[in-house]
């Protein structure tokens, strides 16, 4: 039936564009864009706790009582770098600055170059022991923070520094055996804009 073959084309080509997955939204940044997390069956949906030119965060409850996912993007001062090394040291220094050495213990800190293409970066995975706040009364609370950062001069700005980072804060026995692989996914959803 050669008046069928037309309908039949239409049908599968109208199958084919309505399979396409849909582009993730875009967070727009000064000099950056990220993309908005994708939506999974049977989790929490993220929510944007803060949206400004500077400073992003997206934040949604985990499974278990206590545990949160978060993700963070803000724009940092970055000093000049003769090399990948020096940016790799200039991460993981500046990610112990920020802690609380009473609060928290480091159990892992390990920190590693990453190829973003154009613009020099450091990958670094980072957990600690949250032993909670110690001027605070009470039972101690036994809780983990594991975060993927990703730190990057940006290409056409190298003093311009991007700082992307997945946080995952849970009980011990609560680790998420996807962290990596969801935190890669998602810091791979930078983007360098103009204008840093």
């Amino acid at each position: 039936r050669p008046a069928a073959l037309p309908l039949i084309l239409c049908v599968l080509l109208f199958a084919g564009c309505a399979s396409q997955p849909e582009k993730p939204a875009r967070l727009p940044l000064r000099g950056f864009s990220l993309a908005m997390p994708a939506e999974i069956r049977h989790e929490r949906t993220w929510v944007v706790a803060q949206h400004t030119p500077e400073r992003l965060i997206l934040g949604k409850p985990g499974r278990f009582d206590g545990e949160s996912f978060a993700l963070q993007a803000f724009l940092v001062q970055l000093p000049p770098f003769r090399s990948d090394e020096a940016l790799q040291q200039y991460a993981q220094t500046a990610q112990r600055r920020e802690m609380d050495a009473a609060r928290f213990r480091v159990v892992r800190h390990e920190v590693m170059p990453y190829d973003k293409g154009t613009g020099r970066c450091a990958l670094s995975h980072l957990e600690v022991e949250d032993r909670g706040d110690p001027s605070a009364t009470g039972p101690a609370v036994n809780m983990r923070l594991e975060t993927l950062t990703l730190t990057c001069a940006h290409p056409q700005n190298a003093a311009a520094g991007i700082n992307v980072a997945y946080l995952h804060r849970h009980f011990p026995e609560d680790r998420d055996p996807r962290f990596l692989e969801t935190g890669t996914l998602l810091l791979k959803g930078l983007d360098y804009e103009a204008n840093p």
